[in-house]
């Protein structure tokens, strides 16, 4: 744990971290036209530079913790944001798409490595009795790095080229390293490791992200390839819960499920209300400003109400699951303002309680590998999206 202005500038120095891996996540997808023209490649082939991106960063994820306690976190983090840096630069030089593939692919490792150290990092450096603050802070930086990811890349990508996208994070990566090796402690956790969940865990996630995400692609991949994908993953993912279920901390197993069903949920809204929303976006500009600043409000209440009585994690959660659920009947009636506010108030009250109620009891060791869980069942969760909307539609009408 640190102190006074330490604290401050480690939270600062691990929100850069996971600014960097939010702002990489999806801004790239608003130059795809770009690159496409520059490399002669088709949309489909584009594409892969986000796949092979989310896909390093699965494999890494579960394997951060073990890596963390074997180099030691201020060395890892280092290191972790020197090889994103270092690949941003290569990604930009990129002269074919296949380089830019697996350029893109170690940029997803660094920053995954990124975003389990950093965030570890910084719910470490605040005592246990104001975990809620903590992971405010880590959404902040999230949510900043996805908020500004299309827009400053469609302006970067107007104004300049693509390759500045990859470009402008070499002097954040800069700085960002440089605050790593100044402020963060070298400290370590040797402990014994169940290598045989997480392989089953990155494995399963891998196979099943690729299968789901890879069929939305017409002749990207042929049934039995696609069907053998999903059924490795879905059997890794299986054996992996059956393995760790009832070895994990109570709250954290509770927030992983709550978890994997939001996310699964926000999924669904996500593909009904895309198209809807962003025809409401272009003719009331102006109200969707007030749409994005309520969830602001929100969360910092929320924050405070579990902050002053942990005791209130569980109702926030009730009646944030009960506002999902609201949005999700009115999406699927009318993808209106009404339902767009709701569920942005939802996901406001979610995304902070369940974070903290997974990470509320968890301290040294355990924190790396909760954290690591808590990222790899997020994704498995909007995949699963992709299952019931394109997966098994795509599947039944080939097989009559």
């Amino acid at each position: 744990m640190e102190y006074n202005f330490r604290r401050w500038f480690v939270s600062l120095t691990a929100m850069i971290c996971l600014a960097l891996a939010g702002f990489n996540y999806a801004g790239i997808d608003v130059a795809y036209n770009d690159i496409r023209g520059n490399l002669g490649a088709t949309l489909n082939q584009v594409s892969r530079i986000t796949t092979v991106y989310i896909l390093g960063t699965l494999i890494i994820v579960p394997f951060s913790s073990w890596l963390s306690s074997q180099l030691g976190r201020r060395n890892y983090l280092g290191w972790a944001v020197i090889c994103f840096t270092v690949c941003s630069f290569f990604c930009g030089n990129a002269t074919s798409l296949d380089m830019l593939i697996v350029y893109r692919f170690l940029q997803g490792m660094g920053a995954g490595a990124m975003l389990v150290s950093s965030h570890t990092i910084l719910t470490e450096s605040w005592p246990i009795e104001k975990r809620a603050t903590s992971q405010l802070l880590v959404l902040a930086g999230l949510g900043l790095g996805a908020a500004l990811g299309n827009p400053i890349s469609g302006y970067i990508t107007d104004e300049y080229s693509w390759i500045f996208i990859f470009f402008a994070n070499i002097p954040l990566g800069i700085i960002a390293c440089l605050l790593v090796f100044v402020f963060v402690k070298n400290g370590s956790d040797k402990k014994d490791e169940d290598w045989q969940a997480r392989i089953l865990l990155t494995v399963g996630a891998c196979c099943l992200y690729v299968g789901l995400e890879r069929c939305q692609y017409v002749g990207e991949l042929n049934v039995p390839v696609m069907i053998l994908l999903l059924l490795v993953g879905l059997t890794g993912i299986i054996l992996f819960i059956w393995r760790q279920y009832h070895l994990l901390n109570i709250n954290l197993r509770a927030g992983l499920v709550l978890f994997l069903f939001y996310s699964f949920i926000s999924g669904i809204q996500i593909v009904i209300s895309n198209s809807s929303l962003n025809a409401l976006t272009a003719s009331n500009y102006d109200s969707f400003w007030v749409v994005a600043l309520i969830p602001i409000v929100v969360i910092l209440i929320t924050t405070a109400l579990i902050q002053r009585n942990r005791k209130m994690i569980r109702p926030v959660i009730i009646v944030g699951m009960l506002l999902l659920m609201i949005s999700l009947c009115l999406c699927l009636k009318d993808v209106s303002f009404p339902a767009i506010l709701i569920l942005s108030i939802a996901e406001a009250m979610l995304s902070i309680s369940i974070l903290t109620l997974a990470l509320s009891e968890l301290e040294g060791k355990e924190l790396g590998r909760g954290v690591a869980y808590y990222y790899v069942i997020g994704k498995i969760g909007g995949v699963l999206t992709s299952l019931l909307y394109f997966v098994i539609p795509y599947l039944l009408e080939m097989f009559k």
